[in-house]
């Protein structure tokens, strides 16, 4: 099954629109146009009246104002669309940033950072970093956050959600995209784990 993309499929359905419009006009044109009849041996011409004009312009206009609509709606939900592809890309940056920074010093990068606090990757003097203070937007859009939990193992070693202990070389890693859309702010989450392996 072939998939059009979305803007090829919203250019076909304005056409349409604005097809159905012209036929619209050319119907109501022909219907309004000086017509002749012959009555008494005689010829009459008459032409249309202020009210058929009034009907026609109202056809004509509610047809282009329904392509507009239509048209805006498309534009606006391709926009939507296209917004929420990008978070994904600058989430999983976010999240090979923490990577990175562990390979680097899981110590130094990783252990010391506080849990349930909002960090931003700041890239600067040609490498990555984690700060608390909010940095510029990304892309002019999106706002992007990374928090650090706890992880706690039961004896066997297995990750627990109750009890257990704290393994203070393993952290559980939340990154949150944000952006404003049009019923407000969007927020994605992308979660996983890193832990000390060097």
């Amino acid at each position: 099954m072939k998939i059009i993309p979305p803007d090829l499929a919203n250019f076909f359905v304005t056409s349409r629109i604005y097809s159905r419009a012209v036929l619209v006009y050319s119907l109501v044109a022909n219907s309004l146009a000086p017509r002749t009849s012959s009555k008494s041996g005689g010829i009459r011409k008459y032409g249309f009246t202020i009210i058929e004009v009034l009907i026609a312009a109202a056809i004509i206009s509610g047809a282009f104002i329904a392509s507009s609509t239509i048209t805006t709606t498309l534009l606006s939900r391709h926009d939507e669309n296209s917004k929420s592809a990008r978070s994904a890309f600058v989430g999983e940056e976010g999240m090979e940033v923490v990577r990175y920074l562990r390979d680097s010093s899981y110590a130094n990068n990783i252990a010391t950072k506080t849990l349930s606090v909002s960090y931003y990757a700041v890239f600067s003097a040609g490498d990555w970093s984690l700060t608390t203070t909010v940095p510029e937007i990304i892309d002019g859009n999106f706002t992007r956050t990374i928090l650090f939990y706890g992880v706690n193992r039961d004896a066997t070693g297995a990750i627990v959600t109750s009890g257990g202990t704290l393994d203070p070389e393993t952290r559980q890693v939340e990154v949150s995209t944000s952006w404003s859309g049009q019923a407000g702010t969007v927020t994605k989450k992308i979660n996983s784990y890193v832990a000390k392996i060097f």
